[in-house]
């Protein structure tokens, strides 16, 4: 049965970021060390809403994913056409392109993304 990520998600640490930004190819200076994720996240059935924010500007970016359609999101400065299942409890997306995905689940009260690009992994904890 698939996980209900609903709730206000607040990230409290991460790591391999350095890696991946390095890898895609983003000045390290442009990614703030103290940045602080929010990820507001309602759920119903397949369909996912979220809207996440940060500490560092008033930007609001709002995604709607509709778990077994293919998924166009910005990462990173990057769009990436992904598909989208489940896998178990987790919400499992992986680029058309073949050149990564990310991963949401849930473990141990934690919501953890995972994001993979030819390789190089990062992962962000967040907290309710």
């Amino acid at each position: 049965m698939p996980a209900n990520f609903s709730g206000t998600w607040t990230s409290s640490k991460s790591e391999g970021w350095p890696a991946l930004l390095d890898k895609l190819g983003v000045p390290k200076e442009k990614f703030p060390t103290d940045l602080k994720v929010t990820h507001a996240i309602t759920q119903s059935g397949n369909t996912i809403n979220m809207k996440t924010t940060n500490n560092k500007n008033s930007d609001v970016k709002s995604v709607t994913i509709n778990v077994g359609s293919n998924h166009k999101e910005h990462i990173v400065g990057h769009e990436i056409e992904q598909t989208t299942a489940w896998q178990g409890d987790k919400l499992v997306m992986r680029a058309v392109s073949g050149s990564g995905g990310v991963t949401y689940e849930i473990t141990s009260g934690q919501l953890i993304v995972t994001i993979e690009h030819q390789g190089v992994v990062a992962k962000s904890y967040f907290t309710k």
